[in-house]
């Protein structure tokens, strides 16, 4: 349900920018060409689906809020944001997104911050984001005896040394390697400001400080996980950069855009057959190489020694020293 419900809050949106080809395309490889996909039909009860939800809300309202300003507008921008932030705390940085969507400029930016102190906006906003993210200091008060309580206990970011690159590029878990999709998303980011400016700087600002937070996480494969899990949300925000590369593209020439089409099924080919091996432990949750993802890949069994091509973390040498 909230998946569906954030595929047609995206859909109002990317028509506001793109064609119905486009958003149809683009709607498709985020429903099966992504590990949104495994998470809305296997592991239902993980956050992921319904922050996605709620980033694509975000993106709704932020839009309202900036077309006509008001305290209807205000309310709901608190109200999203008190869900983003009680349903997972760390995605709460999106909110970025209400003050500099549309801003190009200093000038801009003063504007935008300023608009949120006519006629008590601010307060309209505070209240519910307030109200709903109490819920969970309450719980907290009730339970520990404190509203302040870290749940994780001795589990921690090591913001000093994020692990970027194997986040990305390793396969482990490497986001690129197992969500593909997400590369063509990045280099939509070239062709973003011609067609969605008003996205262009908050993604730009966005986007590098979600990764670098998610992936400064002592355990920054995300455990029992298929992909990369905890950027799951932000397919709401890339499908904007993914539109950009799709328009571009099918505005080119018949056989180019054909080819597109053909790529982007492809894509979602790929995505629901590893999502298959992943369910038969052909694609492990923790302990992937590049041997053994090349060992198993478009394969439907693996080979006698695939247990020797894995490599398993150290989960409590990444826990204190960063180290898996």
């Amino acid at each position: 349900f909230y998946a569906y419900r954030g595929i047609r809050l995206l859909r109002k949106r990317l028509l506001h920018y793109f064609g119905d080809a486009t958003t149809a395309l683009v709607l498709l490889l985020i429903a099966f060409g992504t590990n949104l996909n495994y998470y809305v039909l296997y592991e239902p009860f993980m956050s992921h689906a319904y922050s996605f939800f709620l980033f694509a809300w975000l993106i709704d309202v932020s839009i309202q809020w900036y077309e006509e300003p008001s305290k209807q507008s205000a309310w709901k921008l608190g109200l999203v944001a008190g869900l983003i932030a009680l349903t997972r705390l760390p995605n709460a940085i999106v909110l970025l997104l209400p003050l500099l969507y549309g801003v190009n400029n200093w000038q801009e930016f003063k504007r935008s911050i300023g608009r949120w102190f006519t006629n008590y906006y601010i307060l309209y906003a505070l209240l519910p984001a307030l109200c709903i993210y109490g819920i969970q200091l309450a719980y907290y008060q009730i339970v520990s005896g404190s509203l302040l309580y870290y749940s994780y206990q001795q589990e921690r970011f090591f913001f000093a040394s994020p692990h970027i690159l194997e986040g990305l590029f390793g396969f482990r878990k490497g986001w690129f390697i197992y969500t593909p999709l997400m590369f063509a998303a990045f280099a939509g980011l070239l062709f973003l400001k011609r067609k969605a400016k008003k996205f262009f700087l908050p993604l730009m600002i966005y986007l590098p400080l979600s990764i670098y937070v998610v992936l400064s996480w002592w355990c920054w494969w995300y455990g029992g996980s298929y992909g990369m899990r905890a950027l799951i949300e932000n397919y709401a925000l890339l499908a904007f950069p993914l539109a950009a590369l799709v328009d571009w593209l099918l505005e080119r020439r018949f056989r180019l855009a054909l080819t597109s089409w053909i790529i982007g099924l492809g894509v979602i080919w790929l995505s629901l057959f590893q999502t298959e091996q992943y369910k038969k432990q052909l694609i492990t949750y923790d302990s992937m190489t590049f041997k053994a993802y090349k060992a198993v890949f478009l394969h439907r069994h693996a080979p006698i020694n695939f247990n020797e091509l894995l490599e398993y973390p150290d989960y409590d040498r990444a826990k204190f020293e960063n180290k898996p």
